[in-house]
């Protein structure tokens, strides 16, 4: 399981670096303006204003108020709760570092909601797979009823993939900044589920 670990790992990393280099270099904007053509299509008052709530819940604001929830409803197993912080921390700061590096301006196109800063990649994608990610790893791995577990896990999923589809859908991401988003932050996330593992905190259950 650790190597499949791995393997996958690699592949996200090959996948981001491959997503990174494809930006810098301008040769994903074909892929871009299909994607974005595609999604406003779906553009409706009603949907603008659900999809502004929905990508909330992984702006700064939203992502932190959770982190201070979790640290709260989690202080019995401070450990999980502690490395669920860590985990949105580190890809945060991934998430800066690398928007600094590569300066990729924000599309040029209409957009919904007032956003700062550069585009590549996804601070919301990433923030949603650190954080939703890793409660979705909690839920398998605990004693929770296996349908539950389904159903929890699901609706965290379509959660991750709702916001993601949001940031392009409101128009301050590219397809290729949430793709590379998702990439790169569940990389991190399995490298932190190997570290607890490894440690022996949380145990997979079936």
């Amino acid at each position: 399981m650790k190597k499949v670990n791995k393997i996958i790992m690699i592949i996200l990393f090959l996948i981001f670096c491959v997503m990174a280099v494809l930006v810098r270099y301008g040769l994903t904007g074909s892929f871009d303006a299909t994607v974005y053509k595609f999604v406003i299509g779906f553009r409706s008052d009603s949907l603008t204003k659900v999809l502004l709530f929905i990508t909330e819940f992984a702006s700064v604001k939203g992502i932190v108020f959770l982190c201070a929830v979790s640290l709260i409803g989690l202080f019995w197993k401070y450990y999980k709760s502690l490395f669920l912080v860590l985990n949105v921390i580190v890809s945060t700061i991934f998430n800066v570092v690398i928007k600094n590096i590569m300066m990729i301006p924000r599309p040029n196109i209409l957009r919904l909601t007032d956003e700062t800063g550069y585009s590549f990649p996804s601070g919301h994608s990433m923030a949603s797979v650190a954080f939703y990610g890793f409660i979705i790893y909690l839920i398998l791995s605990s004693n929770m009823n296996k349908y539950l577990k389904i159903v929890f896990s699901s609706f965290l999923v379509i959660l991750i993939v709702v916001i993601g589809f949001s940031r392009v859908y409101l128009g301050v991401h590219n397809a290729s900044d949430v793709i590379a988003g998702y990439a790169i932050s569940t990389g991190l996330l399995l490298a932190d589920i190997m570290i607890l593992k490894k440690r022996g905190l949380v145990k997979w259950k079936r």
